[in-house]
């Protein structure tokens, strides 16, 4: 028999009930019909020469082969969802005037978007926690000018790499604000007034704004906002050659290598860390007392390999006792007590752009990377008597209504019961998404699959092989060694996953060849 061969059946066999069938398995409803009329069709090559003869309309069905295979199997389990944003949020005018421009709800929003128009001035949406309060300007110090300097390096307005991103207004910063202010069709004044930039946690979606000429006040509102990620940047502590910069898309944590400074690790520390562990905080403190990082390895007994002296020299026993301390706590062995080798970063956020090229030279106070973690997440109601089909930290897929599937994983399981409609008592699931696609995700209802039960080693047969018996239960149509086909009972069906069904037969093996449509 060769590999794809044509074969004449029946048109329309006998009807065959396939209801049981369909409550039971309706995702095989196909492949058990198109296997139901391979059984008949089977059952006419002992006799339909007749029905051919009295003149039976007959059709053509292309017919291949597929193998037996030994798989491990999942049988994924769907629950319904509902996807949301983080909480909604205002972003105010800081100016009076009249809005002459607005960007339209359901707009997805980043680093330099442009919010709103207010008398033809932009406000640009900038990365930041802080919001925008003053003028900045040359001289200007504060959290609110380190973030306006970020936020102009990461959009490019800072080639030269002149700017140390920091918390001082500098003449490098009045010449980055310029370019800026160019690109824009501003006047180059190289200052930032008062209106014209707004903060938020990181990308959002825009859900109302105010009609373009309206009057607007400061105080309120020119857009409501949902978050769709908290972004924050990371930066230098120290110049030197980078090697081996972390990837994208990468989650970073307590122990995560960032890159390579002059060959020594560059690695992070949890800010959870950070606020339990006084080592850790000395560590990443470049204004620390050196004495107090040594009276704290000695006092938690890191030093008790080496004759470490609490005189404020850091030396080859501080190196010792600081890798005895980094290896209690998931780090790289390194010892360095350079604070530029330790950066503090937030818990649950992943690399999203990477300012770092392996073997080029990063400047101090540039930066290295850019983090973000969404705020978007699933809720699944469960009934509290099927709670256990989900742990914390299990991966489990999102199919959403556009049938993108996003991947996430288990972050919370309610311990309040509440009763629904039905009266049933349900617990809330809450999926968090690992990493959102580039194009916007749209809130509602969602599909979340989960692995349900599995199998390891099984005996299975592809579902489109199956052929539905007269008498009862299900066949395959095995390849004789003549190369004749021959019906074989599967026995009992056991676990469906992608296409493949588990058999209990002792009279197939892995390798045979089975008759399938193709």
């Amino acid at each position: 028999m060769s590999e794809s061969t044509s074969r004449t059946f029946v048109a329309d066999p006998p009807a065959i009930s396939h209801e049981a069938l369909r409550r039971r398995w309706p995702a095989l409803v196909l492949g058990l019909i198109v296997g139901a009329a391979g059984a008949w069709g089977a059952l006419s090559l002992l006799g339909d020469e007749e029905g051919a003869a009295d003149g039976t309309e007959t059709n053509q069905l292309v017919l291949g082969t597929a193998p037996v295979e030994i798989r491990d199997l999942v049988d994924d389990v769907e629950w319904s969802g509902d996807l949301t944003y983080g909480d909604p949020a205002t972003l105010t005018a800081t100016a009076d005037g009249t809005i002459t421009g607005s960007s339209a709800s359901g707009t997805t929003l980043e680093r330099g978007d442009t919010i709103a128009a207010i008398d033809r001035i932009p406000v640009v949406l900038l990365y930041g926690a802080m919001p925008a309060y003053r003028d900045m300007a040359y001289g200007d110090t504060g959290p609110d000018i380190l973030a306006l300097e970020a936020n102009l390096v990461m959009l490019g307005f800072d080639p030269d790499l002149t700017v140390t991103v920091d918390d001082t207004y500098t003449a490098n910063t009045a010449a980055m604000v310029e370019r800026w202010q160019l690109s824009l069709g501003l006047e180059e004044t190289g200052d930032v007034k008062l209106g014209s930039v707004a903060f938020a946690d990181g990308p959002v979606v825009i859900t109302d704004t105010p009609a373009v000429g309206s009057a607007i006040r400061v105080g309120e509102s020119i857009g409501l906002v949902s978050a769709q990620s908290i972004a924050t940047v990371l930066l230098s502590g120290g110049a030197g050659t980078v090697t081996n910069p972390l990837a994208e898309g990468e989650i970073v944590a307590t122990g995560t290598v960032l890159y390579g400074l002059d060959g020594v690790d560059v690695v992070a520390i949890e800010e959870s860390l950070r606020e339990a562990d006084p080592i850790a905080r000395f560590l990443s403190d470049p204004d620390r007392d050196p004495i107090d990082l040594e009276a704290a390895l000695v006092f938690a007994g890191f030093a008790s390999t080496v004759t470490l002296t609490v005189d404020g020299v850091l030396d080859e026993h501080t190196e010792v006792a600081i890798a005895v301390w980094q290896t209690a706590n998931g780090l790289p062995p390194t010892g360095s007590y350079e604070t530029h080798n330790y950066v503090v970063v937030p818990t649950g956020f992943r690399t999203t752009a990477s300012y770092l090229s392996d073997t080029a030279e990063v400047l101090t106070g540039r930066p290295v990377f850019l983090l973000g973690a969404p705020t978007i997440s699933v809720s699944v109601p469960v009934d509290v008597s099927e709670e256990d089909e989900f742990t914390i930290g299990e991966p489990v897929q999102i199919e959403l209504a556009d049938e993108r599937v996003l991947e996430g994983t288990v972050a919370a399981i309610g311990t309040a019961a509440e009763v629904n409609a039905d009266e049933n008592p349900t617990i809330e699931v809450t999926i968090g998404i690992d990493a959102l696609p580039e194009e916007a995700v749209a809130a509602g209802p969602v599909v979340v699959i989960a692995a349900g039960s599995r199998v390891d080693g099984a005996l299975v047969v592809p579902t489109r092989a199956l052929v539905s018996l007269i008498e009862g239960g299900y066949a395959v149509e095995v390849v004789s060694s003549n190369g004749d086909p021959v019906l074989v009972s599967v026995g009992d069906l056991g676990t469906f996953d992608d296409g493949y069904v588990e058999v209990s037969t002792d009279q197939l093996k892995s390798g045979d060849a089975l008759v399938v449509p193709q």
